[in-house]
């Protein structure tokens, strides 16, 4: 995670101290337990998936993960 892309531009910005605060709480919630009850569809929803017509948009950035740039070929 120290050597993910998202971290290295953060932890040079001005955001650094919001951004450390923002993964500390949601590591607190996490270890908390869940915040919401999840209810699964049925019939599940993988079996519905090319029924989807909604659009994706699919941002890249020039200092992203290597497997971000290899999804970016199929689309």
């Amino acid at each position: 995670m120290l050597h993910s892309p998202m971290y290295q531009v953060v932890i040079h910005s001005p955001q650094r101290n919001l951004a450390t605060q923002m993964l500390q709480d949601q590591f607190q919630r996490v270890l908390g337990g869940p915040a919401f009850e999840m209810i699964w569809p049925n019939p599940p929803a993988i079996d519905r998936l090319e029924e989807l017509t909604a659009k994706t948009l699919f941002i890249i950035g020039e200092k992203d993960l290597p497997e971000n740039f290899l999804a970016l070929e199929h689309f």
